[in-house]
């Protein structure tokens, strides 16, 4: 395989650039529109699964007692709900509601809009650019 050139580094960069541009406009107007930040939006993307506190604060890079924070703004709103681990009653789960699912859909929705050229790529091509992102990004 061989090195990238600098040049085809450089207009690399200007595209991801651009598309990481064109998703934060996107993505922070409806941020705006549904009274959230960014860290909350974060976390919401992160329950997938069930998480404890210690596992979101290791995924936000930050102190366990800044999650407590976020989750509470979150569960005020009725987008998280605290559940003990089956696994160890000791442990505090965090968990998205059905509203939550419904905000996190939201905000995906609006991220996506701002990539209509997404909607042009063939099924093949998705497969190969989501598998050349996850080779960058791990």
């Amino acid at each position: 395989m061989r090195a990238p050139t600098s040049a085809a580094l450089q207009v690399l960069s200007t595209r991801i650039t651009g598309l990481l541009d064109c998703l934060s406009q996107g993505l922070h107007g409806e941020l705006r529109a549904q009274d959230l930040t960014p860290p909350l939006a974060m976390t919401l993307r992160l329950l997938d699964e069930p998480r404890s506190m210690r596992s979101l604060a290791d995924a936000h890079h930050c102190d366990a007692s800044n999650i407590t924070g976020i989750v509470d703004r979150l569960e005020k709103r009725g987008l998280v709900e605290r559940c003990s681990d089956p696994a160890d009653r000791r442990v505090t789960l965090i968990r998205r509601t059905p509203a939550g699912d419904a905000m996190r859909a939201r905000l995906v929705g609006a991220a996506l809009g701002t990539l209509s050229g997404l909607g042009t790529l063939s099924d093949t091509e998705l497969d190969q650019l989501n598998d050349l992102l996850a080779r960058l990004v791990g």
